[in-house]
């Protein structure tokens, strides 16, 4: 499968303190890639890197073309991030939230109307034309969650970043994301605190400590038990479950803690 995002020898700094160190791997197209790691792993800070928030060292490309070689404009037609936590507006309808992700399309003589099949085309992926009148701020969290998605899916860049798409979500809603996220069949960076979950759905997963990779590969390769209870400092299992061939991993309490 043709690497879409290549990232070799990344290296990142906040505040003059070194918070990724020689991170590597590559996203295929349509491939869902989940980034783990405890707390203060450098997983925030790597979403930020790739979507050029943040100023790093090594190599970055995007369908073999240097990210911070390329205006904001194209990239905005290429990547999208969605932060942990973004507040919904108070004056704004799903439809016109949504269509916020067709403005890196549009030109001074083009106006919105001329996007509609793009901003119809989300809210259906997203079960949202219902909705689409509704205001914002009147959303449950899990349409939310999907309206936000949807802006995602209008703008149509072929890499998504996600930063713990799944983290205040219900057990539910958060197979519902990740399906919806996999029938859309395109390039996915997320990260997860949920690791039976990223088994579940990730194609490739990448594992990170203290700002340096542990691992990159399979779920099966990466998810083993003495390198997560190395990681995340807490004895782990994991297991494979035969009748949903699936891993499953789970954390049992520090000794000094039992």
């Amino acid at each position: 499968m043709p690497a879409l995002l290549l990232v070799d020898q990344l290296q990142v700094q906040r505040q003059q303190q070194s918070v990724l160190r020689g991170v590597s791997f590559v996203v295929g197209a349509g491939e869902l890639v989940g980034v783990l790691g405890p707390n203060g792993a450098g997983k925030t800070s790597l979403l930020l890197a790739i979507n050029q928030e943040l100023p790093s060292q090594g190599t970055l490309q995007l369908a073999g073309q240097a990210l911070a070689m390329q205006s904001s404009v194209q990239r905005a037609k290429q990547l999208v991030l969605l932060p942990q936590q973004q507040t919904a507006p108070d004056a704004l309808t799903v439809r016109q939230f949504v269509a916020l992700g067709r403005l890196p399309y549009l030109h001074w003589y083009s106006p919105l109307d001329d996007h509609a099949v793009e901003i119809d085309n989300a809210l259906s992926q997203f079960d949202l034309a219902a909705l689409q009148h509704r205001r914002c701020e009147q959303l449950s969290g899990g349409e939310w969650q999907r309206c936000q998605l949807a802006r995602l899916a209008a703008q149509q860049a072929p890499l998504w970043l996600l930063d713990e798409p799944a983290n205040h979500l219900d057990v539910r809603h958060q197979h519902q994301l990740l399906a919806q996220l996999k029938r859309q069949q395109r390039s996915v960076v997320a990260s997860f605190h949920d690791l039976t979950l990223a088994a579940w759905y990730c194609d490739k997963l990448l594992l990170l400590a203290n700002g340096e990779q542990r691992a990159f590969g399979t779920p099966a390769e990466v998810l083993q038990a003495d390198l997560l209870s190395d990681v995340y400092q807490c004895p782990c299992d994991v297991s494979f479950d035969a009748q949903q061939q699936r891993l499953r991993v789970q954390f049992f309490p520090p000794k000094e803690l039992a």
